[in-house]
Formats: structure tokens, C-alpha cells, sequence
């Protein structure tokens, strides 16, 4: 697993595109096959390729899964082998975290932020995005409660934890969601 990040971006659609094509080119020597490895495909032939799914999900047939995530300058990608969510959040003010929480959070999501505050509220949020990014779900979608290190969705179990990025001045909330395991994250800055 990959995370790549980036702390100046201007969030544009072509700069994220930029950035993707950088970090998929960083990882197709790790990741590449004979048979990818003699195509000689590019980072940026490969974004040229990217659809969506049902809910807006990127993908590439027949490649490897990545997420996309940015907030404020920050810009992040988790790449993987199988499916996978990656969400990053600067936090900010949330008057209606009560009425988020009541609406979108379990019980026992909205006990530990009754006991833990807005820090809880924000850890919550990441790990809640990353795992519907990871299942292309809709944010509206109903997603179990996500505060241990595994949620279980539609019966596949997913594995959930933080993620820190690189060279950050402020570090962001971040969260990762994968099918696989997470035992050896490789963190690089664009």
C-alpha cells in the first residue's frame, strides 16, 4: 500500500489528475507485471483511462485500486491491491455536529463523541468517508459503526485505520479503509 501527498494544491481537477499521474508512476515499478511492464504505460495514460462507478467511485480496469482525498491545500491517494477508501479532513467549526451525528453515526459512534468531543467527531467523519469511498457507496449510504480497527459491509470485512501525511505543517484527520490488511504503508510526499 501507497499514500502519496501533496501540500500545495490548488484544487483544480487538472492539478489532482497531475498528481495522480506522478504517484502512478512512482508505484508501477513496485506493482508492474510483464505484461503492464512491456505496454510501457504511463501515470498520465493511466488517469486518461480512469471511469466511474455507479456512485462516482474512480477505477481503471484491470489495475490497481486507488482513492483520492483533499482538503484545503492538502492532496492525498491510497493505492492498493484490492479495494480501498482513503479520506483526509483539515478540521474546522462544526455547529451541527449533534445533528450529523444523530443522523449518520452509531450509537456508540455518537456515545464516544458525547465523551470525547469534536477531536472524536472528526476521526469518526474520515474513517465514516473512507469506508464508503472503499465500497463506492453514497455518503447517505448505511455504514456500521467504524470506531475498531475492522468493519464487516455487505459480509466482506474491511480493515480501517488512521494515516498520517507527510510534511504537513497542520496534520489533517486522515483514515484509511481496505479490504487488504494494512501491515506495510509506504508514505511519500509529490
Amino acid at each position: 500500500m501507497y499514500i502519496y501527498s501533496s501540500y500545495d494544491f490548488d484544487g483544480s481537477r487538472d492539478m489532482s489528475r497531475a498528481l495522480l499521474a506522478k504517484a502512478f508512476d512512482h508505484c508501477m515499478n513496485d506493482f508492474a507485471t510483464p505484461e503492464t511492464a512491456q505496454l510501457g504505460i504511463t501515470g498520465r495514460q493511466l488517469v486518461q483511462l480512469i471511469e466511474t462507478g455507479e456512485h462516482g467511485k474512480p477505477y481503471i480496469e484491470d489495475f490497481l485500486s486507488f482513492s483520492v482525498s483533499h482538503t484545503g491545500n492538502a492532496w492525498a491517494v491510497l493505492i492498493a491491491t484490492e479495494d480501498c477508501g482513503l479520506d483526509i479532513q483539515f478540521p474546522k467549526p462544526c455547529r451541527n455536529m449533534d445533528r450529523i451525528s444523530e443522523k449518520y453515526y452509531t450509537e456508540e459512534e455518537q456515545q464516544m463523541i458525547a465523551e470525547e468531543g469534536e477531536e472524536a467527531f472528526w476521526k469518526i467523519w474520515t474513517r465514516r468517508e473512507a469506508a464508503i469511498k472503499a465500497v463506492g457507496a453514497t455518503v447517505v449510504s448505511s455504514v456500521p459503526d467504524v470506531t475498531g480497527e475492522s468493519v464487516v459491509i455487505d459480509g466482506v470485512e474491511y480493515w480501517l485505520s488512521e494515516v498520517e501525511l507527510l510534511g504537513a505543517a497542520e496534520i489533517p484527520y486522515g483514515a484509511m479503509c481496505t479490504r487488504e490488511e494494512p501491515k506495510a504503508i509506504h508514505y511519500f510526499r509529490l
